[in-house]
């Protein structure tokens, strides 16, 4: 009789959930908060903008990088090493930041190091919590989900509590205590029986390749999927559905694979590597051109989101407010995220409207809301467009999770997510560069929230030109009887 580990499914499971909320808690919105702790000690260093935007920068960068990795590593050592790891490597690069006083110092602990344990902890806690339950993980995972949400709310307000009594230094040495204290996850349960454990820490799908590169894009949600799931009765229109898309949106191999007659072989040596990587890593994707738009709108909304993240603290600063002042302005933002991310489901059924035009609405809302930011000094009104911002933000996390699955197909989904992330890395670094570059020519935040809404609004016209291109070649090949197309098949 074979012997297996199962799940407590409750009892020290608990623990777990509460392990794994404590370090999203804080992992969640780590770089906001080191903003508002470290925005004066870069000052007292000489760290021009440019140098600052961009060691933040390459600390989304080397997240996104870890991505990458996450697959294999918790396959090969399972999820409480990599967490370890991943708990190790913040507590590490923020202890050292606390005490280092030049740039370089400053992108090698919070760049790198922070980054890569950031990157490792982005899916660990969520698999260990499910590994750990059953029949009770949907009330595990929700309560985790739940808590972690309170993160972006409330971390705000300790920050600025602290900042009153300590030193910056003093503040980030705080969290990395908690980092290393709060995240240590236990051994496995000592139940042992013939039945085979639901889920092991080996068994990695594709559902948590997905959550990890959708947890990153902002960093910001913990099983995006799972409450995403829930959002499959909005609109059977735009829910990721592979299987359900129409052939004019499948993808199709480079026509030389189709002929009977070619051989690999008969090719010069560099032309069938070519060959071959491009099979391995999928990139036969990028062949369609349709999701090259999408991906690089994607892409373009993950840059600036994340960029205003950063920059939002520094705009807030330049208006004179108090470090109090913006914890408010971060709470409320927090908050109204949180909330419309579950109602969500309800604002689709309104609308019923596919995800990517959703996305496009939204991101009007954004566009006009960071605009009256830069030209309302009214600390009241400025709530009120956190509140707007926040609401956006939370129909646009949501919306942007159902966008790769509903355009992408079944087999190629792996290697969409796999190339996004690396494309996120890549204009993560450049994008930052520009930011800084903008910062320092101007002398103002307000032009780097222009520069951010102009390529928020070239996201909008690159997909509005393809619904367009789409719905007018369809009128032009299709007669008028014919019945009206599934919506990912035009939108």
């Amino acid at each position: 009789m074979t012997r297996t580990l199962i799940p407590p499914d409750g009892g020290y499971g608990w623990v777990i959930v509460f392990a794994g909320v404590l370090n999203n808690f804080l992992m969640v919105p780590l770089i906001q908060n080191v903003v508002l702790i470290f925005k004066d000690k870069m000052l007292e260093i000489d760290m021009t903008v440019t140098q600052m935007w961009f060691a933040l920068n390459v600390h989304t960068s080397f997240i996104y990088i870890t991505h990458l990795l996450n697959n294999l590593l918790l396959t090969r050592f399972g999820y409480r090493k990599v967490t370890l790891a991943g708990v190790s490597f913040v507590f590490c690069g923020l202890s050292m930041s606390s005490w280092i006083h030049n740039y370089l110092g400053f992108m090698l602990t919070f760049g790198f190091v922070t980054g890569i344990g950031v990157g490792l902890n982005a899916s660990s806690c969520s698999l260990a919590i499910k590994s750990y339950f059953t029949t009770n993980q949907n009330k595990a995972i929700g309560l985790s989900m739940t808590l972690t949400a309170l993160g972006p709310i409330l971390m705000p307000q300790i920050i600025s509590a602290l900042i009153q009594n300590y030193h910056p230094d003093g503040v980030i040495l705080i969290l990395a205590a908690a980092q290393r204290r709060g995240s240590t996850l236990p051994s496995q349960p000592k139940v042992l029986t013939k039945t085979t454990w639901w889920k092991s820490e080996e068994s990695i799908n594709l559902e948590s390749c997905y959550d990890i590169f959708e947890e990153n894009e902002s960093l910001e949600t913990i099983e995006l999927n799972e409450q995403t799931n829930n959002s499959d009765k909005m609109n059977s229109k735009s829910n990721g559905n592979c299987k359900s898309l129409g052939k004019d949106f499948q993808f199709e191999e480079h026509k030389i694979y189709k002929d009977p007659n070619f051989d690999i072989n008969s090719l010069p040596w560099y032309k069938r590597y070519l060959y071959r990587v491009v099979g391995l890593l999928g990139l036969d994707i990028c062949l369609n051109l349709r999701y090259v738009n999408i991906l690089i709108g994607l892409s373009l909304v993950v840059l600036v989101e994340m960029n205003f993240v950063v920059l939002l603290p520094f705009l807030l600063f330049e208006y004179s407010l108090t470090i109090s002042e913006i914890a408010a302005f971060l709470s409320v933002l927090g908050a109204a995220d949180i909330v419309f991310r579950f109602l969500a489901p309800h604002v689709g059924d309104c609308l019923k409207q596919p995800a990517r035009v959703m996305i496009i609405l939204v991101l009007g809302v954004i566009i006009a809301a960071r605009l009256a930011l830069i030209y309302i000094s009214h600390y009241p009104t400025i709530l009120i467009i956190a509140l707007i911002l926040g609401c956006s933000k939370g129909l646009r996390v949501v919306y942007m999770s159902l966008i790769i699955p509903s355009y992408v197909p079944e087999q190629h989904l792996a290697s969409a997510l796999v190339i996004q992330i690396v494309l996120n890395s890549l204009m993560s670094l450049l994008g930052g560069y520009a930011i800084g570059i903008t910062r320092t020519t101007t002398g103002s935040y307000i032009y780097c929230v222009i520069l951010l809404d102009s390529l928020t609004a070239l996201t909008i016209v690159m997909w509005s030109a393809d619904i367009l291109i789409k719905k007018c070649s369809r009128k032009k090949s299709k007669p008028s009887n014919v019945s009206t197309a599934r919506a990912e098949e035009v939108y």
